[in-house]
């Protein structure tokens, strides 16, 4: 059985198996919310479901189904992740308030209650909810800005790279000097075309919405490629890339233009942090029957205690010319879970990074 109150801004379902309470709660509340009053905790949920209420007012001690019980089932859902939930109880132990707030609750009101506690704190917390709200808002707003600003930023600078790239295609091996310098200026506009698909693709993963295309490629090309990029900068700070990746041709199974992004990325970051004439290793060896590759600098290195904070949204480690990730290891992290594999760092201060990740050599078959 359920009932409902005056409309007003906000909604708050109150759930008590009492009669009298619900009638109390229902006289303080009425005059400024709109109220669900239900007696069952299955009904309860069901209207939480049908209905959305702004703030949840819950009983502890009911029959059937208790109140813990109840918040439990209605946090299942994500619509209800955060929005408020207020225990009602006479028991006043500690042990009971502690488990309220663990199984998901924001308050807790003693029986018997006062008229101006109870608005007092339904107050504060459906302003604190509509503060959330609306910062959430502008977080997406925010978003949906950045994202349209740097999809625009795509088509001239991937013009810039094209027109580079055919202007290469007509020097000679005489005009040496010219080719370097416009050689550094495509990797230049690549390395800033990849860090702007980062942040398109980052989002779209977080979206659930970017697609990985699997199909069985030697990773052999795509290696060669990658070097071939990072010659032009390697020659500049004369860092030595000891390549023992791809001796043989080498298939696996994945998404061929997500594994060439993420070796750009690990390798790009290598040759970032290396010092003047530092080494780069690449090779692969096998972990739990998957294909694992190798990236290891001679760079500053990352401490063991901010190791898993470099694979965060633009991770920062130390100062700034210590290490920062920007989104790049983030989409790198995305992009090989999204493919069954995994990704990871070993390293100390000043002993340089040993990146590591691994993919399947071929398709998994049930």
């Amino acid at each position: 059985m359920s009932r409902e109150a005056n409309s007003a801004k906000h909604h708050v379902l109150v759930i008590d198996d009492e009669q009298i309470n619900l009638e109390i709660l229902n006289e303080i509340l009425k005059d400024r919310y709109q109220t669900t009053l239900v007696q069952s905790s299955h009904e309860g949920i069901l209207l939480a479901q049908e209905r959305k209420p702004d703030l949840i007012i819950l009983d502890v001690m009911m029959p059937e189904m208790d109140g813990y019980e109840t918040c439990e089932n209605i946090r299942k859902d994500p619509i209800f992740k955060d929005t408020p939930i207020l225990f009602i109880s006479a028991l006043d132990d500690t042990e009971s308030k502690i488990k309220a707030f663990k199984i998901g609750g924001n308050d807790y009101i003693t029986k018997p209650f006062h008229q101006e506690e109870v608005l007092a704190r339904v107050e504060v917390h459906l302003n604190l909810y509509r503060s959330y709200k609306e910062l959430k808002e502008l977080e997406s707003m925010r978003d949906q800005l950045t994202h349209m600003l740097i999809h625009d930023l795509r088509a001239p600078l991937s013009a810039a790279e094209s027109y580079l790239g055919l202007y290469l295609d007509t020097l000679d091996n005489a005009q040496a000097a010219p080719r370097h310098l416009l050689e550094m200026a495509r990797y230049s506009t690549t390395y800033l075309n990849d860090m702007i698909t980062s942040v398109l693709d980052v989002n779209r993963y977080e979206a659930n919405k970017m697609p990985v295309n699997f199909t069985h490629f030697d990773l052999c090309p795509l290696i060669y490629d990658i070097l071939a990029m990072s010659e032009s900068i390697c020659k500049q700070t004369e860092v030595r890339l000891h390549n023992n990746l791809c001796t043989s041709p080498m298939m696996i199974w994945a998404d061929a233009k997500l594994v060439k992004r993420i070796f750009i990325n690990l390798v790009t970051n290598a040759i970032r942090y290396s010092p003047h004439q530092g080494k780069i290793h690449l090779y692969q060896d096998f972990a739990n029957e998957l294909l694992r590759f190798n990236i290891v600098d001679s760079g500053p290195g990352v401490p063991q205690e901010s190791q898993e904070q470099i694979f965060e949204k633009y991770g920062q480690i130390g100062s700034k010319s210590t290490y920062t990730s920007g989104l790049g290891l983030t989409f790198c992290k995305l992009a090989v879970e999204s493919m069954g594999g995994s990704i990871g760092l070993s390293s100390e201060s000043g002993k340089g990074c040993h990146f590591w990740f691994t993919l399947k050599a071929k398709e998994q078959t049930s």
